[in-house]
């Protein structure tokens, strides 16, 4: 699926874009007025020339939605149901009811419970349940009453940034927590390995550093760096020591799609950065956590190849 020519016909690139399209649904669905904002096209497309201002009206060519010659428009794919389906998070629910949907299925995703609670409620199971089989309730969930959370934690998270163009081919940005095998060609593989940032590009593409785009990305440390406390390797309450950590232990490579590696500083406008955030746990199962204000942590990354520098901008 890294060459955007053949995509297309490989069945993952659909089940890729099926939940691509699920996440911006809920996503549309609990922030309506959050949407296509105005903008210039960066690079063109076969469709709109580079520089052309596109909107939510601009028309989605060549998708037809009528007989007539006329085209779809941002607008008019802003509620999937327009289009005759739906995903059962959101089918029928109110926001607060698409919120607890979601917590039920990503609330522990950084190996932290980001409600108030850590058994299993009936709310989230009833949820749980009518996700797993495809459906929804229109009955309304009930509130549990339960005494409000105090508990916050610290987020971690490698953010990563880079031109598409940068080896005029698809590659892969990996990141490590600790040590891992020197032989590239099991990187996917390696234990350590905390996840990996694909750059997919078309078959052929030729870098110009006048039209770059550059594409960014965010891989969550977060679960990996609590695993590694249970070791009793940390101690994520001290901001200090978990930095000291992150700044001998996190580690980045970059190999093409046949597992070759290319050296960092080799890779142009490539720039890993590690930022962190306070959370707040959500006070109820139909809210989110509160986050606080992310803090760029330029000692972790300075003077390391490829690494955002005191001087660098996020």
């Amino acid at each position: 699926m890294a060459i955007i020519d053949y995509a297309g016909f490989d069945p993952v690139f659909w089940l890729h874009h099926v939940q691509v399209d699920r996440l911006l649904a809920i996503w549309q669905a609990l922030y309506p007025d959050s949407y296509v904002e105005a903008s210039a096209e960066p690079t063109g497309s076969a469709t709109i020339p580079q520089g052309a201002l596109t909107d939510v009206n601009t028309p989605l060519r060549p998708f037809h939605s009528d007989t007539n010659g006329s085209f779809w428009t941002s607008a008019g794919v802003a509620n999937v149901e327009k289009l005759g389906y739906s995903y059962p998070e959101i089918q029928g629910k109110s926001p607060p009811e698409i919120k607890a949907a979601v917590n039920s299925l990503y609330a522990n995703s950084s190996g932290v419970t980001l409600t108030r609670r850590d058994n299993v409620g009936s709310v989230k199971d009833d949820i749980a349940q009518q996700v797993a089989a495809g459906i929804s309730s229109d009955a309304p969930l009930e509130a549990v009453q339960e005494p409000p959370a105090t508990a916050n934690y610290t987020e971690w998270l490698t953010n990563i940034r880079v031109a598409k163009d940068a080896l005029e081919q698809a590659f892969f940005i990996h990141i490590f927590l600790g040590d891992f095998d020197p032989n590239p060609t099991i990187w996917s593989l390696e234990p350590n390995l905390v996840g990996s940032h694909a750059v997919i590009t078309p078959y052929v593409m030729k870098r110009d550093p006048l039209q770059s785009t550059i594409v960014t990305g965010q891989i969550p440390l977060t679960r990996a760096l609590r695993a590694d406390e249970q070791k009793g390797l940390l101690n994520l309450t001290d901001e200090a020591k978990t930095k000291e950590y992150l700044t001998t232990q996190l580690h980045w490579r970059i190999t093409t799609m046949d597992d070759k590696e290319v050296p960092r500083d080799q890779v142009p406008d490539l720039k890993i950065a590690v930022v962190n955030a306070n959370l707040q746990a959500a006070q109820a199962d139909d809210q989110f956590p509160v986050w606080g204000e992310l803090k760029v942590q330029h000692d972790i990354t300075n003077g390391r190849p490829a690494g955002l520098a005191i001087e660098d901008d996020l």
